[in-house]
């Protein structure tokens, strides 16, 4: 009897063992080797899965699509980070072209949508992706599900302990707090009682208030990056918690991020990313705090949408509308902005849409995404110009690639995807230059033409400064002075990019005047400075 119980024994514990060892091993596909802050260094390419590229024939893009062109992102484009759309199994779905299956509709979170492939899809994207030393992150959607998740139904009709996973109440007033006219609360025949929903009367909000909501979203964080993705890019982050009356950047949501973000930290041995979707238009203090405060990490990346109208302005009325140094990244930490030219809601028209065929002006707004200190993300379809559908609301951001124009447009040395490798060559080669640099306009800064030179933290790294003309003359010669008390002098310069055209791009210094000789219309060079 005694030999049994200890032979017993023994199997537990080499059972337990094995357990141990399942566990610590069940993590696939992980990325090795990347540093803390890589995110600063990178440039993010975002691809709506649906209108990429479709493998199967079907109509709708898909992940093998994403797999067949890793190719052309990493030899002809140059970002060395995805961030694809939701992928997660939703309700609304369907292949036309007019259809929207944006995706945030969410009815398991644990399944891929199966117009876009299988799991074993999904993971073998991933480890391609690392294969050629690409990161990859996934939309993570923790705010709301479908009303087609069974989660929902089982709050709707009270079975499965799943009640409280949503928001209810018995008067449901209230305005909706995105500023929409369209209501937040919808009433419910079946539960007698009012749901919380202010994305849309099918996508209700979770509560985050049920220590067991909080605990399944974790798990579906987890369950992805253990999978081998590199971080995820959060939707609605502004909305996760509301706080009475307060439901947008309450300390709840705060506080609940900052906890996501020291769980994952300690998780995993290779750092993972957490881009944060934060939609605030000159908000600046709004934006810093969602980086974290006391020492506490929240955000790694935060949204930039002021920086992009910018750009775009200044490309399209011919003189600069760019921002101060106020708009620089933080610099005591490894956290930065994201910004980008266009994106899949309603925020700015697709650089096709805005340029036509001018294909000067949209290389030099790619040009201008790449060369400020913010983190680059390249919304799919903007190196080829690519147009909005002839669409309403933000379907028309999300229509099909052009694959047969990508095809020509990468043997043109003009065109914008070209153009945009090159940019993204010269980041990468002054990476921190680019990421942690303290930002100094030279005057006149509001003219046609703008120049800033990007002074980096590191001593010993040389300046940089980015000429841009946006105007449609060239000028062979345009005058720029320094400030009052400039932060640098110099007497030697080397010209290090350039776009088509401006090869005889070149600069002098004249006491506090900077003289830039033979900048074109729409033309663009960078200088490191001496």
């Amino acid at each position: 009897m005694k030999k049994t119980r200890n032979f017993i024994l023994v199997l537990s514990f080499f059972a337990l063992c094995f357990a141990a060892v399942s566990c610590s091993g069940s993590k696939k596909n992980q990325m090795k080797g990347l540093s803390d802050g890589w995110w600063k260094d990178t440039s993010i390419y975002h691809i709506w899965i649906k209108g990429f590229c479709d493998s199967d024939g079907d109509g709708c893009g898909d992940i093998n699509g994403i797999r067949s062109k890793l190719d052309y992102l990493h030899d002809y484009v140059g970002c060395d980070t995805l961030w694809i759309s939701p992928f997660f199994e939703c309700a609304g779905k369907g292949t036309a072209v007019d259809y929207n299956m944006h995706g945030y509709d969410t009815t398991d979170y644990y399944a891929v949508n199966s117009l876009f492939g299988t799991e074993e899809d999904v993971l073998a994207l991933v480890a391609e992706c690392h294969q050629r030393g690409m990161k990859i992150i996934f939309d993570f959607v923790p705010n709301h599900t479908s009303s087609e998740h069974p989660w929902f139904k089982d709050s709707v009709a009270g079975t499965n302990d799943k009640r409280d996973w949503y928001v209810w109440s018995d008067s449901g007033k209230g305005a909706n707090p995105l500023g929409s006219a369209n209501p937040a609360w919808f009433f419910s025949e079946e539960a007698g009682a009012w749901y919380y929903a202010p994305f849309w009367e099918k996508m209700p909000d979770l509560n985050y208030e049920n220590p067991a909501v909080q605990k399944e979203m974790r798990n579906v964080v987890f369950y992805w990056l253990d999978r081998g993705f590199d971080g995820m890019r959060v939707d609605a982050a502004r909305y996760l918690i509301e706080d009475g009356s307060r439901a947008s950047d309450s300390d709840s949501t705060h506080k609940w991020f900052t906890d996501l973000s020291a769980r994952i930290a300690k998780r995993y041995k290779s750092p993972k990313v957490m881009l944060g979707e934060i939609w605030l238009e000159k908000r600046r203090d709004g934006l810093e705090r969602y980086f974290g405060t006391d020492g506490k990490r929240e955000f790694d990346l935060v949204t930039d949408f002021d920086v992009g109208r910018t750009q775009l302005a200044s490309v399209v009325i011919g003189a600069s509308a760019l921002p101060d140094a106020a708009f620089e990244n933080p610099h005591d930490s490894n956290a930065a902005y994201a910004a980008f030219l266009c994106n899949h809601d309603e925020y700015q028209n697709r650089l096709g849409t805005v340029f036509g065929t001018n294909y000067k002006k949209s290389a030099q707004a790619l040009c201008l995404s790449v060369f400020r200190p913010q983190v680059p993300i390249i919304y799919y379809g903007q190196e080829i110009a690519l147009a909005d559908l002839p669409l309403y609301g933000d379907i028309r951001h999300r229509g099909p690639f052009d694959w047969e124009s990508a095809k020509s447009m990468v043997l043109e040395q003009d065109s914008p995807v070209t153009v945009l490798r090159k940019a993204l060559e010269v980041r990468k080669t002054y990476a921190r230059t680019f990421s942690d640099a303290s930002l100094e306009d030279l005057f006149p800064n509001r003219g046609v033409c703008a120049a800033y030179v990007l002074h980096p933290q590191e001593k010993t790294e040389k300046d940089i400064l980015c000429v841009f003309n946006f105007s449609q003359t060239d000028f062979e010669e345009y005058v720029f002075t320094k400030k009052t008390e400039p932060k640098s002098t110099w007497k030697d310069s080397q010209r290090i990019f350039c776009t088509p055209g401006s090869e005889k791009s070149s600069l002098h210094f004249d006491g506090d005047r900077v003289v830039i000789n033979s900048i074109p219309a729409n033309g663009v060079a960078l200088f490191l400075l001496d």
